[in-house]
């Protein structure tokens, strides 16, 4: 079993394991990071300092990992339609799902379907707090934005239609700000393709390991967990 696989078991473990007590300590503990993206001495002290739940005793550093995702999220991506009850989203756990654009591959996220197919109607918001890390067209994922959370979690949200009014690199967002508008961008070298697949949202979520290696988790354990905190836009 590959360590994304294992991995994965292990978040998903995470959401059915751990109390919401503990999920609201996680939430408000500052955390941060080197020049290098790495956890600085101070912070990763402080985590393996804390108690690790049971499932998780026979990989350690998993968890270390894991905890990272859950505490610095605070919104879903997609709010809901205070105007449209037609409005609405669907998503499957795709992770890994077998994709051919471009050679064959798997899909390193989760793709948040719009039941109204209408670009720049749906809004989207940044899941967490952070900086505004990359922005513009990617021949995969279209118009895209790359926010790095405090924690260092590198959120990616792919197939924007368009941005939000301001949006730049180095900006800070906070959790809740609106960034974008869902689309059907990518899947094509000459900038502003579209109309290759639904309008919908790729939301994806990557983290440095020791080495410096971008490694890319499953969204969909972490979208599961964010349900209940839907912000409410007007449409």
């Amino acid at each position: 079993m590959s360590r994304k696989r294992i991995l994965f078991i292990l978040l998903l473990a995470l959401l059915s394991c751990i109390e919401s007590a503990w999920a609201d300590r996680l939430q408000n503990r500052p955390v941060t990071r080197t020049e290098s993206g790495q956890l600085d001495k101070d912070t990763m002290q402080k985590l393996q300092a804390e108690p690790v739940p049971e499932n998780f005793r026979s990989n350690p550093a998993a968890y270390q990992i894991a905890k990272l995702f859950y505490q610095d999220a605070e919104y879903f991506p997609v709010p809901d339609a205070i105007n449209d009850p037609d409005a609405t989203i669907s998503y499957i756990d795709s992770w890994q799902a077998e994709r051919t654009y471009g050679g064959q591959r798997g899909h390193d996220g989760c793709d948040l379907m719009a039941s109204i197919q209408k670009r720049n109607y749906y809004p989207i918001v940044s899941v967490s707090d952070g900086i505004i890390e990359k922005i513009g067209w990617l021949e995969l994922g279209g118009y895209r934005i790359g926010i790095r959370s405090k924690s260092g979690v590198y959120y990616y949200y792919a197939h924007l239609s368009e941005y939000a009014p301001g949006i730049h690199e180095g900006q800070k967002v906070s959790a809740g700000e609106l960034i974008a508008y869902m689309g059907d961008t990518g899947y094509g070298k000459e900038e502003g393709t579209c109309g290759n697949f639904p309008v919908h949202l790729h939301f994806g979520m990557y983290l440095d390991n020791a080495d410096g290696e971008e490694i890319c988790y499953n969204t969909y354990p972490l979208l599961q967990a964010l349900e209940e905190k839907k912000l409410r836009y007007l449409y």
